[in-house]
């Protein structure tokens, strides 16, 4: 019986992600496949579906699909595969906390980065703000009820994230207890550095001010501005200053100061090792950066059994064979804990006669990744 045949269509990948493409074939069976990547034969590719993990530039071009039994084959049309590089979104700039006196005007500001353009929704005590679609939210004619929590969600093509809440403070001119308008946030100083904390309130006169570590009353720290100096690591937690005057008092939120050791830290991957396509014989090179407290160990695995001898940074192969082509991932290692890679994929190319060849094909047998027979 003839065959027939619906290869794959063109695709635009997103950088970094997994890429399908699929095949159709109709005819006598048992139906093969064999996939091709300009023009030369990917190993271990024998099925309808084609899957790229990691997509990277690397695999950026044409692929076909060969299908064949024992009539003949028949090569699909090439699909031409390109890549958009699209970061997803994070937040560079917190709405933070803000006071307005009643009646008067406030503003939200946000700064994210990543690849545009970002779409904003807004939100306020757990509810839409009508028209918060922007990286900025006003609110006019303040009043007791826009008081509270605001924070806001940012997507972009990639994905969406979340900021950090925000607190608006509303002022009433009736009242002479103390109002926090402004204090500091979350902060991480080196060892041995100063952090500063911040507080500006509005009050009655005679506003007293005690600061606090973890609850518990820090000696002469009685002023607006608190500066500790020569920070140690006992040091790290949660800051408060109490703010008193004859009509009541008034707590702030918690400031949290983390103290960096960087005599103590873990592991972290920087940049991930790519996924890629190499033709039998050439050298393979993965790499991956991290940082982390020295010494680092590396321990690099294909199809998730270890590499002998593979522990650098860098994992090189000096000529690519069938059994190379699989599943890579690292493990890096310090005395605080390690980190483990992302799957990458690599493709080891065979010659064979291309698609559209006139001189008939000789397929290869080859060993599929992972198999027992690829990890001699």
């Amino acid at each position: 019986m003839t065959l027939c045949l619906a290869g794959p269509s063109n695709k635009t990948a997103i950088v970094p992600g997994d890429v399908s493409l699929n095949g159709f074939a109709r005819g006598t069976p048992p139906l093969r496949y064999q996939w091709y990547f300009n023009g030369y034969a990917m190993a271990s590719q024998t099925n309808r579906s084609l899957q790229l993990a990691n997509f990277s530039a690397n695999n950026a071009g044409q692929y076909q699909m060969r299908a064949s039994n024992h009539a003949g084959s028949i090569d699909s049309q090439p699909a031409e595969l390109d890549l958009r590089v699209i970061k997803p979104p994070s937040v560079l700039v917190q709405p933070g906390y803000h006071s307005a006196w009643s009646g008067r005007h406030t503003t939200f500001r946000i700064v994210a980065r990543g690849t545009r353009p970002f779409s904003y929704q807004w939100y306020h005590g757990g509810a839409v703000v009508p028209h918060g679609t922007n990286a900025t939210l006003c609110i006019r004619n303040v009043t007791l009820d826009d008081e509270g929590g605001y924070w806001v969600a940012v997507f972009n093509e990639a994905g969406s994230v979340w900021s950090d809440s925000g607190h608006l403070t509303v002022v009433d001119p009736a009242k002479r207890a103390p109002q926090i308008l402004r204090q500091s946030q979350r902060q991480t100083v080196r060892l041995g550095a100063s952090a500063i904390f911040r507080v500006a309130a509005v009050g009655g006169r005679g506003l007293q001010y005690q600061w606090r570590h973890n609850g518990i009353d820090i000696p002469n720290a009685v002023d607006p501005l608190f500066i500790l100096k020569n920070a140690a690591s006992s040091d790290a937690g949660y800051y408060g200053v109490i703010i008193r005057n004859e009509a009541g008092e008034i707590p702030s939120l918690p400031m949290q100061l983390d103290i960096l050791d960087r005599s103590r830290l873990r592991p972290e991957i920087l940049s991930q090792p790519e996924s890629q396509a190499v033709r039998m014989g050439t050298p393979i090179k993965l790499r991956v950066r991290a940082s982390g407290t020295r010494p680092l160990t590396y321990r690099w695995y294909l199809n998730d059994f270890p590499l002998p001898g593979a522990a650098d940074s860098t994992l090189s192969i000096d000529s690519a064979g069938r059994e190379h082509a699989g599943m890579y991932r690292v493990v890096v290692q310090n005395q605080m804990g390690s980190a483990l890679s992302l799957l990458t994929s690599v493709h080891v190319l065979y010659q064979d006669a291309s698609p559209g060849s006139a001189s008939p094909a000789t397929p290869l047998r080859v060993v599929p990744a992972g198999s027992d027979s690829g990890r001699q």
